[in-house]
Protein backbone atom coordinates (compact mmCIF):
# COMPACT_ATOMS: atom_id res chain seq x y z
CA UNK A 1 0.00 0.00 0.00
CA UNK A 2 0.97 3.31 -0.71
CA UNK A 3 -0.29 7.04 0.24
CA UNK A 4 1.13 10.54 -0.22
CA UNK A 5 0.61 13.28 2.27
CA UNK A 6 1.05 16.68 0.64
CA UNK A 7 2.55 18.35 4.07
CA UNK A 8 4.06 15.99 6.73
CA UNK A 9 4.47 19.85 8.79
CA UNK A 10 0.77 19.78 9.33
CA UNK A 11 -1.19 17.62 11.23
CA UNK A 12 -3.15 15.04 9.14
CA UNK A 13 -4.54 11.86 8.03
CA UNK A 14 -3.31 10.12 4.42
CA UNK A 15 -5.88 7.54 3.83
CA UNK A 16 -5.64 4.15 2.31
CA UNK A 17 -7.43 0.86 1.49
CA UNK A 18 -5.82 -2.55 1.93
CA UNK A 19 -6.03 -4.01 -1.55
CA UNK A 20 -5.74 -7.87 -0.13
CA UNK A 21 -6.04 -9.52 3.23
CA UNK A 22 -2.45 -9.30 4.83
CA UNK A 23 -0.56 -8.07 7.51
CA UNK A 24 1.22 -5.11 7.91
CA UNK A 25 5.33 -5.76 8.70
CA UNK A 26 6.61 -2.73 8.06
CA UNK A 27 6.17 1.08 8.20
CA UNK A 28 7.72 3.68 5.49
CA UNK A 29 7.58 7.42 4.98
CA UNK A 30 10.05 9.49 2.39
CA UNK A 31 10.04 13.26 2.88
CA UNK A 32 9.38 14.47 -1.06
CA UNK A 33 10.53 18.15 -0.85
CA UNK A 34 10.58 20.54 2.27
CA UNK A 35 12.72 19.41 4.81
CA UNK A 36 10.89 19.00 8.91
CA UNK A 37 10.60 22.69 10.07
CA UNK A 38 10.93 23.13 13.57
CA UNK A 39 9.55 20.22 15.47
CA UNK A 40 10.29 16.76 15.01
CA UNK A 41 6.83 14.94 12.82
CA UNK A 42 5.93 11.93 14.85
CA UNK A 43 4.12 9.01 12.55
CA UNK A 44 1.14 6.71 13.81
CA UNK A 45 -1.02 4.36 12.16
CA UNK A 46 -4.57 2.74 12.26
CA UNK A 47 -6.17 -0.03 10.52
CA UNK A 48 -9.74 0.73 10.94
CA UNK A 49 -10.23 2.60 14.25
CA UNK A 50 -7.43 0.54 15.36
CA UNK A 51 -4.07 1.42 16.46
CA UNK A 52 -1.01 -0.53 14.86
CA UNK A 53 1.28 -0.82 18.21
CA UNK A 54 4.88 -0.11 16.53
CA UNK A 55 8.52 0.76 17.47
CA UNK A 56 8.24 4.61 17.14
CA UNK A 57 8.05 6.50 13.55
CA UNK A 58 9.47 9.78 13.70
CA UNK A 59 10.67 12.20 10.71
CA UNK A 60 13.62 14.19 12.47
CA UNK A 61 14.04 17.76 11.73
CA UNK A 62 18.07 17.62 12.31
CA UNK A 63 19.66 17.13 9.52
CA UNK A 64 16.39 16.64 7.64
CA UNK A 65 16.02 16.85 3.33
CA UNK A 66 14.50 15.48 0.22
CA UNK A 67 14.41 11.76 0.62
CA UNK A 68 15.37 10.70 3.73
CA UNK A 69 13.53 7.57 4.99
CA UNK A 70 12.21 6.96 7.75
CA UNK A 71 10.48 3.88 8.72
CA UNK A 72 9.59 1.37 11.86
CA UNK A 73 8.67 -1.77 12.59
CA UNK A 74 5.31 -3.27 13.46
CA UNK A 75 5.02 -5.05 17.18
CA UNK A 76 4.47 -8.55 17.09
CA UNK A 77 0.79 -9.28 18.12
CA UNK A 78 -0.30 -5.83 17.21
CA UNK A 79 -3.39 -4.99 15.53
CA UNK A 80 -1.97 -5.24 11.87
CA UNK A 81 -4.24 -7.82 10.41
CA UNK A 82 -5.92 -6.29 7.29
CA UNK A 83 -8.79 -7.56 4.83
CA UNK A 84 -9.22 -6.60 1.51
CA UNK A 85 -10.96 -3.23 1.48
CA UNK A 86 -10.47 -2.40 4.37
CA UNK A 87 -9.29 1.43 5.81
CA UNK A 88 -5.83 2.07 6.93
CA UNK A 89 -4.46 5.39 8.01
CA UNK A 90 -0.92 7.47 8.42
CA UNK A 91 -1.39 10.00 11.08
CA UNK A 92 0.91 12.97 11.19
CA UNK A 93 1.51 15.23 14.22
CA UNK A 94 3.96 18.06 15.09
CA UNK A 95 4.38 17.15 19.05
CA UNK A 96 6.67 20.06 19.85
CA UNK A 97 5.56 22.44 17.67
CA UNK A 98 1.37 22.14 17.67
CA UNK A 99 1.02 20.25 20.89
CA UNK A 100 -1.25 18.09 19.11
CA UNK A 101 -1.77 14.58 20.57
CA UNK A 102 -4.22 12.20 18.29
Amino acid sequence: MAAYCADTGTASDTYVVAPCRGRIVKLWAVLQGTPVGTANNVLTATVGSTTVTIDGWTQLTSGSAAGDIAGTNVTAGSAAAVNEGQDCSVFVEKMKENGLTR
